[in-house]
């Protein structure tokens, strides 16, 4: 049904940005605010399947309408980009191409608020127009919807999208997206507003209505109980009257009316029967479970157990204020530590202090890297286990050999995780898939990002996610990374590819968009750049110094 979306989710609205200071990125702690009022997408249309609704098993089809109000609001914590929409909504109506069942409408129409509270809107997605000249929009989800007209906000956490991730476009101008995004939101910060004129618009939505189906079947099959058990005091009417007619020895009248008659009452009861037994059929129906809906919620739940000083607001005027706090939940440039460790051998212990050299984290971990900024990979102990095994010593009296003697200790367990600077557990060694989606085989951090190791029988692939846990990017696979520099990602081929008489591996330098810079070439060794230029050995152990086009220079 949705290859047949034929029709353009877009609403006119009007918007008006708050004033905002200047974006100051020699300043990091402050905030730069661009915030809309409340916007009305109108009479929004969604289409559906038409036995969502009418339960014919038609392969019609049918559509919703629905208003949407948000409110977006784009704002720079520690210099970074974050994005957040509150949004609440309205049923409209809903019909069909089925004869059966017409259209449906609100709780101000012919539907009761328990059956409106059933709908359900989900997979909304919103585009607010930042400039109509360049056709530039930021795209925003505003979550887990309440009720229809239930002015609680739809439930959702700011997303942090990198600078060139903020805005879309057509795409038709190939600078760096990055600096374009920076240049764009100065000019936001500038102007104040964006003309009223724009044609902010619904992306994407999805409603549910099996739920209302069921409802209206319910009020069907109230009407057809009643009619049922009408036509069975008929016949029991009937029946009665046959008694007392034999009882008093009476014939009964078997004029052709009166047979016309009791058939018809045996085919009206017979009829009756089997439409409560269809129209109940249509009450225990199937309704399938929404999967994109329990995706999101779990999401959403897990991302706001791991910022606790984020506070859902009440009402859009709030909503500002809930996006100032999520601040704390980011990790801060401020808040860079380094690593301390006491004792030695067995004894050794490290933990992290702050620059002013005070105790942050305790010593407390197994092994840990030398900075934690943002996210940590630390070695935590979780406890002791017996381990068995024996020694074998010299005889004495008779025996062969030596004397085996088994023996018990305990031993530390310890695991890998991912912690930040409060020491809370991010990602733990045992259980990564809830954060990245997979069981990963290990994990490190390099040049500030974590490198993420994924592995099966088929596949090797290391993804690169930075210290808000946020995937930056997918290596080809086969490929390992080597290491990061001016915009560049040094990687290495797993396996040897022969270069003539030589073996060798395979380097190159990927950039955040997954592009190589150049060809990847066979070589012994290849550093990363600086100042433009790299060093990389051929299979025959001759070096030269290559420009980021793959030129030599050198």
């Amino acid at each position: 049904m949705l290859s047949k979306l034929r029709h353009v989710l877009t609403a006119l609205a009007t918007i008006v940005l708050v004033s905002a200071p200047a974006l100051a990125e020699d300043d990091i702690t402050k905030i730069a605010r661009v915030e809309t009022d409340t916007i009305t997408f109108k009479d929004v249309q969604i289409p559906f399947p038409a036995d969502m609704l009418d339960g014919w098993g038609t392969d019609g089809e049918g559509m919703a309408s629905v208003d949407i109000t948000a409110k977006l609001m784009v704002y720079t914590l520690w210099s970074e980009p974050v994005v957040y929409c509150t949004a609440t909504w309205g049923f409209n109506k809903a019909q069909t191409d089925n004869t059966l069942v017409t259209n449906i409408r609100g709780h101000a129409g012919n539907l009761p608020r328990e059956a409106v509270d059933k709908i359900v809107l989900y997979d909304v997605k919103l585009n607010f127009f930042t400039s109509l000249t360049d056709n530039i929009w930021v795209t925003c989800d505003p979550g887990y919807f309440s009720k229809s007209d239930d002015p609680k906000l739809a439930f959702t956490m700011p997303e942090s999208p990198d600078w060139g991730e903020l805005f879309q476009d057509n795409g038709y101008d190939m600078g760096d997206r990055a600096e374009r995004a920076r240049s764009h939101y100065r000019e936001l910060l500038k102007s104040g507003k964006i003309s009223a004129s724009l044609p902010h618009s619904v992306q994407t939505a999805q409603i549910d209505l099996h739920g209302v189906r069921k409802w209206l079947a319910e009020q069907d099959l109230k009407v057809v109980q009643q009619e049922q058990q009408q036509s069975a005091e008929r016949s029991a009417e009937r029946a009665a009257a046959a008694t007392r007619a034999h009882n008093d020895d009476k014939p009964l009248n078997s004029s052709p009316e009166n047979i016309d008659a009791y058939l018809g009452y045996m085919f009206e009861s017979a009829y009756r029967d089997h439409r409560v037994g269809e129209v109940q059929a249509r009450v225990n129906a199937y309704i399938p479970a929404n999967r994109t809906l329990m995706a999101k919620a779990d999401y959403l739940h897990k991302r706001i157990g791991q910022c606790m000083t984020f506070a859902i607001p009440s009402s859009h005027e709030e909503a500002p204020n809930s996006l100032v706090g999520y601040r704390d939940c980011l990790p801060s440039p401020l808040d860079a530590l380094v690593m301390y460790s006491v004792g030695e051998d067995d004894d050794y212990r490290c933990g992290y202090k702050n620059k002013d050299g005070k105790v942050v984290l305790e010593a407390q971990y197994k092994s840990c890297y030398d900075e934690l900024k943002g996210i940590g990979v630390v070695k935590r102990f979780e406890g002791t286990r017996e381990e068995t095994g024996s020694t074998i010593g010299l005889c004495s009296g008779k025996c062969s050999g030596g004397a085996s003697t088994r023996y018990t200790m305990l031993v530390d367990v310890v695991k890998w995780v991912v912690i930040n600077a409060k020491g809370e557990v991010l990602v733990h060694e045992d259980d990564t898939e809830p954060v990245f989606g997979f069981q990963a085989t290990y994990f490190r951090l390099r040049d500030g990002n974590l490198v993420v190791t994924r592995r099966d029988e088929d596949t090797y692939q290391e993804l690169i996610y930075d210290n808000r846990l946020k995937l930056r990017l997918k290596l080809p696979e086969g490929w390992e990374y080597k290491g990061y520099s001016e915009d560049l990602i040094l990687i290495k081929s797993r396996e040897e590819v022969e270069d003539g008489y030589s073996s060798a591996y395979e380097y190159g330098y990927v950039g955040w968009d997954g592009k190589f810079a150049f060809d990847p070439m066979p070589a012994k060794e290849a550093n990363l750049f600086e100042n433009g230029k790299a060093w990389i050995v051929d299979p025959d152990g001759t070096g030269f110094i290559y420009d980021k086009k793959g030129h030599i220079v050198e």
